[in-house]
C-alpha cells in the first residue's frame, strides 16, 4: 500500500465542523512516492465516493494547497492536533 485515506460518516456532526457528518482523514503517502500525484488520486476517489455531500478534514497546515485544489476552503482558527498545526477546511456542494 502506498496511499491511504478513510471517508467516515459519523451520526451526530462536531459543532467544530459545521455540523456536517461526513469527513476526510488520514491521507497518507508513502514517503517512498511523495511526489507522483497520489494524494490528489486519493483525494479524488474519495470525493468520488461521497458523491454530492458537503464534507470536511482537518489538515496539516503545510498541505492545505493540496485540498485547496479539489475545492475545499480554509475556515476557523489554527489549532493543534497531535502537536501538528492543522486547519479546519470544508468542501461544501449544496447551497
Amino acid at each position: 500500500m502506498v496511499g491511504y485515506a478513510r471517508v467516515l460518516r459519523k451520526e451526530h456532526a462536531d459543532p467544530e465542523d459545521l455540523g456536517i457528518t461526513t469527513s476526510i482523514g488520514r491521507l497518507v503517502v508513502d514517503a517512498d512516492y511523495r511526489g507522483l500525484g497520489i494524494a490528489g488520486d486519493v483525494m479524488t476517489r474519495c470525493l468520488d465516493a461521497i458523491g454530492e455531500e458537503d464534507v470536511v478534514l482537518h489538515a496539516q497546515d503545510y498541505v492545505t494547497a493540496l485540498y485547496e485544489q479539489h475545492g475545499f476552503d480554509i475556515f476557523g482558527e489554527p489549532f493543534d492536533e497531535a502537536g501538528i498545526r492543522h486547519r479546519r477546511m470544508v468542501r461544501r456542494v449544496s447551497s
